[in-house]
């Protein structure tokens, strides 16, 4: 494959485009446009493919316009765009149009290396690749979408799915919490491709380096746990004011996990975090507090799966005797007063949700601790209260402990609500499925109709992995504030 360069070599922002040989002749007029429309210093790298059906298409697939299959040679042409982007201090975009534009965001999904995507365009139609998108992680920020408002008339069937498959696109990116930009474009698809282009891209830099939006802020707190000082991570929503009352969401990750694994680090802004702060500037949440733990302390090994559910259980006497004290005394919750009294006057305003372990953590708050908060959030794990993975292999009689023990704390259904989420494809789905089904028994308790206290929702395709329960979060969290 050969490379054609434009702009200024040393700039900070690099542009990759994969063309065929008829688009080189319209490269300088694209490179022109991008000019006009950013004010920002840019260099260009086109990649000449060999065969643009089967350089750019991600798997094999028969054709669907002519006679020429699509041969699934996307995985090598990956590792040549890849070469062309080894420079750390450079920011690299990766765009194109039609089926160039289909490859760029598939690279989305297979590199973290871009920080946009510019996709005029897009063969979104493309055989499988929805579902492809909606299993993967989608690792850019920020994506630019734009199709021809006469693109779907046409008489191909495959073809003229493509309007609605860009809108399924586009919700896909929407859960993730990515940045997305869609813009409609006059004609059919083959009209002022190099200007379609030229715009995306343009999009794209011209979002670089600015905030979008009301963006809050996460930070580390430290405090003392029951034997030694720990962390946690706090996301504060954008104009945080300590004169106002919050809500606030305790949030446990999963096994081998970190107080990080929902925020990231204090100088990267996760995708999650992003899907917060426009959920809340769009009026979809309440701003609130969410506060991200962990259940270890350095003595438990965090491989070890008895040892952690061993941790799990040490962090029930932690909640609300460290955590909850040294955080509700420092940034403003519903508590008055942060003891036992306050938290328990205050448990409307609070919630604990957890993923796999986490998951665990939160039946066990449930069990215990129904006092001090009224919402949980259960994702993708059982009750253990009898034992390991008990609430799956024992279904019933965990059923009838959990009622017992509700019952035991002087609660009853209309006191709080559980929000219980897994992934159809996840492998504690079915565990946690015959829990759940268990739980039906005793509506008193745990109401499962359309406007009962429980629910129990299977995401289809969704997997034990925490990008998913991260997109789990971003539909749920609006049904809860």
């Amino acid at each position: 494959m050969k490379t054609h360069t434009y702009g200024n070599r040393s700039a900070k922002i690099v542009l990759i485009q994969p063309i065929d040989g008829r688009e080189l002749a319209a490269m300088e007029k694209e490179v022109k446009e991008i000019k006009h429309l950013s004010n920002k210093d840019f260099c260009l790298i086109a990649l000449e493919v060999d065969d643009w059906n089967k350089d750019l298409s991600p798997w094999k697939a028969p054709a669907v316009f002519g006679k020429e299959d699509f041969g699934g040679g996307a995985e090598a042409t990956l590792k040549e765009v890849l070469d062309l982007c080894k420079d750390n201090s450079k920011e690299y975009i990766c765009g194109g149009y039609s089926l160039g534009a289909l490859f760029s965001l598939w690279v989305a999904c297979k590199t973290g290396s871009f920080v946009g995507v510019a996709a005029a365009s897009p063969s979104v139609w493309y055989p499988g690749f929805l579902d492809y998108m909606k299993k993967e992680e989608i690792k850019t920020g920020r994506v630019y979408l734009s199709l021809g408002d006469k693109e779907a008339k046409t008489k191909n069937r495959i073809m003229s799915t493509v309007a609605d498959c860009m809108e399924e696109a586009r919700r896909v990116l929407d859960s993730r919490g990515v940045e997305t930009i869609f813009e409609w474009n006059p004609g059919n698809h083959f009209k002022d491709p190099e200007e379609r282009t030229a715009k995306a891209f343009a999009k794209v830099i011209n979002g670089l380096g600015n905030k979008a939006g009301k963006t809050g802020r996460v930070e580390w707190f430290t405090y003392d746990g029951i034997a030694e000082r720990k962390k946690a991570c706090v996301y504060l929503p954008y104009d945080y004011d300590d004169t106002q009352r919050y809500d606030i969401l305790y949030l446990m990750h999963g096994g081998g996990g970190g107080p990080e694994d929902y925020f990231g680090s204090m100088d990267h802004e996760t995708r999650f975090k992003k899907r917060i702060d426009t959920l809340i500037e769009e009026g979809k949440i309440q701003p609130l507090i969410i506060v991200t733990p962990t259940v270890y302390s350095s003595k438990y090994d965090k491989k070890d799966k008895v040892e952690s559910w061993e941790a799990a259980k040490e962090f029930l006497k932690e909640i609300d005797t460290c955590l909850m004290p040294a955080v509700e005394s420092v940034y403003s919750t519903y508590a008055e007063n942060v003891n036992e009294e306050g938290f328990i006057a205050s448990r409307k305003h609070r919630a604990f949700g957890g993923f796999s372990l986490g998951s665990v953590t939160t039946w066990y708050m449930v069990c215990e601790k129904l006092r001090f908060f009224s919402k949980f959030i259960p994702i993708s794990g059982d009750c253990w209260i009898l034992g390991r993975k008990c609430g799956g292999h024992n279904p019933t009689e965990t059923a009838a402990v959990l009622v017992d023990v509700v019952r035991a704390q002087g609660y009853s259904g209309k006191d709080y609500r559980i929000y219980a989420l897994t992934g159809s494809k996840d492998q504690a789905a079915e565990g946690l499925g015959h829990m759940m089904d268990a739980l039906k028994e005793y509506p008193e308790y745990f109401d499962m109709s359309r406007e009962g206290n429980t629910s129990f929702t299977v995401f289809e395709d969704g997997e034990h992995e925490m990008k998913w329960v991260k997109k789990y979060l971003g539909e749920v969290l609006p049904k809860i504030y």
